[in-house]
């Protein structure tokens, strides 16, 4: 039984279909790119996993465990957490407050949660900005801290929502080195929301490509960059092995 399971989701908005019927099976120890179009339902279905919106129907079972009808706080305690393509820190805290939300899933205690955000903030490299106030953050910080967050709940599985989306070049060289010091040293398991192809492909072990809230295509980059029903909804031309884009479909 993989981590996570996910049988025939379903959300509707009116009468557009955000997710139509999704299955999805993420295993433990593994990084899943999840891509596709503008409105192709990837935030939706993070949203629905995590119960920040309700499924029309369909199961979610995260380390065999039906999450239906649970709060989003009961499934962050679980082990299963998710950050937001737009960031939201709280900015009447400082840097370390902020990562202290997180700890304060799993304890009550202040000396605890203050003492698992010194830690946090020294593995994501912030050691240095733990009294800052939020306005002072630049935004390639902001994502780093909402990342900081998540990982001081002590999640099992984290749903990252582009978090590289307005970074520059150097700044997603250092998100995609601390994307991978989460799964090789804490051995937490990700999903990855991200259009930038050349950072997803080779990041990723599995590809899964929404298209119209439908998933149309699962498997290897490889695999992925040379499905034609890929290549006409998102890809266009795409080398895996390179990671340069030939030609956009959409353009």
């Amino acid at each position: 039984m993989g981590l996570l399971q996910i049988r025939e989701l379903n959300k509707r908005f009116g009468g557009v279909k955000a997710l139509d019927c999704v299955d999805l099976e993420v295993n433990q120890g593994e990084i899943v790119g999840l891509i596709g179009p503008n409105g192709a339902g990837k935030s939706t279905l993070f949203a629905v996993i995590t119960a920040y919106l309700k499924s029309d129907n369909g199961n979610v079972i995260f380390n065999g465990i039906n999450l239906q009808g649970l709060r989003t706080d009961q499934i962050a305690k679980l082990g299963m957490v998710r950050t937001f393509q737009i960031v939201r820190p709280i900015k009447e805290m400082n840097v370390r407050e902020n990562i202290m939300v997180g700890a304060f899933i799993n304890t009550n205690k202040v000396s605890l949660a203050n003492k698992i955000a010194y830690e946090t903030l020294d593995f994501i490299g912030m050691s240095e900005k733990s009294e800052y106030n939020i306005s002072a953050l630049t935004l390639a910080d902001k994502k780093r801290l909402e990342v900081g967050r998540a990982l001081a709940t002590s999640p099992k599985l984290i749903l990252l929502d582009e978090v590289m989306a307005g970074l520059t070049p150097s700044e997603s060289h250092d998100a995609v080195k601390l994307i991978r010091r989460i799964n090789d040293e804490l051995k937490i398991t990700l999903i990855i929301v991200e259009h930038v192809m050349e950072v997803i492909m080779p990041l990723s072990k599995k590809i899964v490509v929404l298209d119209y809230g439908a998933k149309i295509a699962e498997g290897t980059p490889h695999e992925v960059s040379i499905n034609p029903l890929v290549i006409s909804a998102y890809l266009g031309s795409f080398d895996a092995k390179s990671g340069v884009k030939l030609h956009d479909s959409t353009s």
